[in-house]
């Protein structure tokens, strides 16, 4: 069986090419920017101290999912498994087939997120979310074995219902005020640093010479990719009345611009060949950037 008009776009950011390509299953009206911005996907950054390419996956995503709710999807955790267990893998077959068969989507998190847009009999199909490289993530997760994932099983499977969305104007104060909070209260958790202390945990390895290797490009594409949407969202809410009812039209295109330039940061610290002045100079630049937005919603939002 197979779900149609169930696929992926080629984002950085894994987690939203699978909401995306949810909300377009379900009819929702929601184009990229609001999907990035209204879930706070935009604003979120979580670093590692080592740059791991692990900080755009390990995140409570407690938050994320309310307000992915606010905009009409339920994601709910069917299972997961970790590690090699054959009853505990055959368990989880059954339990997306039986997903898959009602009409739901389902996706999968093991390395990358993927939807699943379908089965047959001995397998999965996982949807590719870059068309230039077939080797990563598998196409497949064969019901047997899940050999396509070979040692490295750390593997928690999704599924999806539509609800009805919440007013525009309670979606966006949902995700601002995240936004305030992250910056104003970012925590180091286990090594992953989140907020303003992201950007102090990506100098330190600037400074610790641990900034020109795959961790480094990959947190900066993901988080670039999320910022410069979320430069976009601000802008088009400018133009929505609901919204501006309750922050400035001025407000908004000025935390756009300052969006703007945080991605661009994050975009030019993808590249090995910049210097580690620069990349330090890039890092400050955000930081200023990221404490202006902090300084607009605590304007906007006085008692949050």
């Amino acid at each position: 069986m197979k779900l149609e008009n169930l696929s992926m776009k080629p984002f950085s950011t894994t987690l939203l090419g699978v909401v995306q390509g949810v909300s377009a299953f379900f009819g929702l009206p929601w184009n990229d920017a609001h999907l990035f911005g209204a879930t706070g996907m935009a604003f979120r950054m979580n670093v590692e101290r080592t740059l791991c390419p692990s900080g755009p996956y390990c995140w409570n995503m407690d938050e994320f999912l309310v307000l992915l709710e606010n905009l009409g999807i339920r994601m709910q955790v069917v299972g997961e498994c970790m590690g090699k267990d054959s009853l505990r893998q055959a368990i989880l077959n059954d339990l997306v087939r039986h997903e898959l068969d009602a009409g739901n989507p389902c996706s999968l998190l093991n390395m990358e997120n993927q939807l699943i847009p379908g089965h047959d009999d001995s397998m999965f199909f996982t949807w590719q979310p870059w068309p230039d490289n077939a080797a990563f993530p598998p196409a497949t997760l064969t019901f047997s074995d899940w050999h396509e994932l070979g040692d490295e099983i750390h593997l928690v499977f999704y599924t999806y219902r539509k609800r009805a969305p919440v007013p525009l104007a309670t979606q966006v104060k949902g995700a601002l005020l995240l936004f305030r909070n992250m910056l104003e209260s970012g925590t180091v958790m286990g090594g992953y640093a989140s907020g303003l202390k992201a950007w102090d945990a990506w100098m330190l390895a600037v400074e610790e010479d641990r900034a020109a290797g795959h961790g480094n490009w990959w947190n900066a594409m993901v988080w670039g990719e999320c910022r410069q949407f979320g430069k976009i969202w601000l802008s088009d809410l400018s133009m929505e009345p609901e919204v501006t009812s309750f922050i400035p039209k001025m407000l908004l295109q000025e935390m756009s611009a300052l969006m703007g330039v945080t991605a661009i940061s994050l975009f030019d610290l993808s590249n090995p060949e910049i210097e580690k002045a620069d990349r330090l100079n890039r890092i400050k630049g955000a930081i200023v950037a990221d404490k202006k937005m902090l300084g607009i919603l605590k304007e906007v939002f006085p008692f949050a």
